[in-house]
């Protein structure tokens, strides 16, 4: 379903947004 490849997408960001976060802070 869409919804399903959507949430992946979010979550998909979402860990890209913590990386560079943890990046940046370390």
């Amino acid at each position: 379903m869409g919804e399903r490849k959507l949430t992946n997408l979010i979550w998909s960001l979402v860990a890209l947004d913590i990386n560079e976060l943890v990046t940046v802070t370390w």
